[in-house]
């Protein structure tokens, strides 16, 4: 028997698939199916597509995706190819492993990230009142001026390691007021937004912007607003502030956590 001919006895029919003919091949599909147990070799294309995308929004490189899949970069370059519709079960199933994280969390901390979140968190907090010395000494960091190239824009890229001390620390600072003015004032005349003007869930994302202008008010000025007009339902304030129901009420648990921090002060 040819080697490019259907394996099944008697049957001289050209291979089509796993050494079937088509018609065989079709009839092994079918079988297979009908007891559940058939799974393609190939899987649509928009899936892997649409999550590649949420994590290169989070500031995952191609580099990171390479390290997390053991794929090739070429195989990232054909996912953007026009009219492609099919990707192989391995890659589909080495994509959709990745969870859709920031990349400080998905890279390894020495792993070099892009640097946009951090930047734009530590711009947050200097303008409630933490500088690069008030930052740098709580994370332990000797040099004092250790993140000008970050504040300035500079600075590209970072470690993941210290990529996710600062989002830490963001998370702790983000409602309380800090003690420099001068970050503050400084912050203010660069035009730097405040922590609430950020989405968490796209800060790290470089094409993200943050509410400005008559947009925004403090979240907590504006949940008041919504109480005294007697909407307390989280998914109804979610929807009247554009935001999703999980950022309200993370929020909501940042406010209660500052609060209860203060009456213990």
């Amino acid at each position: 028997m040819s080697a490019k001919e259907c394996r099944r006895d008697g049957c001289i029919s050209p291979a089509h698939a796993r050494g079937l003919c088509a018609n065989h091949h079709k009839q092994w599909v079918h079988r297979l199916r009908a007891y559940g147990r058939f799974a393609s070799e190939r899987c649509p294309i928009e899936a892997p597509i649409e999550r590649v995308r949420q994590l290169r929004a989070v500031g995952v490189g191609l580099r990171q995706l390479q390290e997390l899949t053991g794929l090739p970069r070429v195989t990232f370059a054909k996912l953007e190819k026009p009219g492609r519709q099919w990707v192989s079960r391995r890659t589909y199933e080495l994509i959709m492993g990745i969870p859709a994280a920031p990349a400080y969390v998905l890279a390894s901390p020495e792993a070099f990230i892009d640097s946009t979140g951090t930047a734009r968190r530590l711009r947050a907090l200097a303008r409630v009142g933490y500088g690069g010395p008030q930052i740098t000494e709580m994370l332990g960091i000797d040099d004092r001026g250790r993140f000008c190239d970050l504040y300035s824009g500079r600075a590209k890229h970072i470690k993941a390691g210290r990529a996710m001390e600062v989002a830490v620390l963001f998370k702790r600072l983000e409602l309380t007021e800090g003690p420099s003015r001068i970050a503050r004032d400084r912050a203010v005349k660069k035009g730097w937004p405040l922590p609430l003007q950020w989405d968490e869930d796209t800060i790290d994302d470089p094409a993200a912007k943050p509410i400005e202008g008559s947009n925004y008010s403090p979240f907590k000025e504006r949940l008041e607003e919504l109480h005294d007009m007697g909407i307390r339902d989280v998914n109804e304030i979610a929807e009247r502030l554009d935001q999703k129901p999980e950022s309200v009420k993370r929020q909501l648990e940042r406010i209660k956590a500052a609060s209860n921090k203060d009456s213990a002060a």
